[in-house]
């Protein structure tokens, strides 16, 4: 009898999601002349436009958000009448 080998699911498959990317361009650039193309690249890599895509999370930031999340899905959360009677009193209200 094979034993069967349970593999973690994952969280985010980065090849999966550059190939939405790479699909999604195609799409969008296909019926591009050079001239047209090259402009839609240079300002999908434009700073201006780079302030305004997906936030990209450092390590300490991404590490934190997963603790948090193990936290929630444990309980270790405040209801929100906790959460104020617990803000009132360091505000000394």
């Amino acid at each position: 009898m094979e034993a069967k080998i349970k593999k973690p699911k994952k969280k985010f498959d980065a090849i999966k999601v550059m190939r939405e990317i790479r699909d999604k361009m195609s799409l969008e650039i296909m019926t591009m002349t050079y001239e047209e193309e090259r402009a839609f690249l240079d300002k999908l890599l434009s700073k201006d436009e780079m302030a305004n895509s997906t936030y990209m999370l450092t390590d300490e930031k991404y590490l934190a958000i997963e603790e948090s999340q193990k936290q929630f899905k444990n309980g270790q959360f405040l209801k929100s009448d906790k959460a104020d009677k617990e803000i009132d009193e360091l505000l000394g209200r």
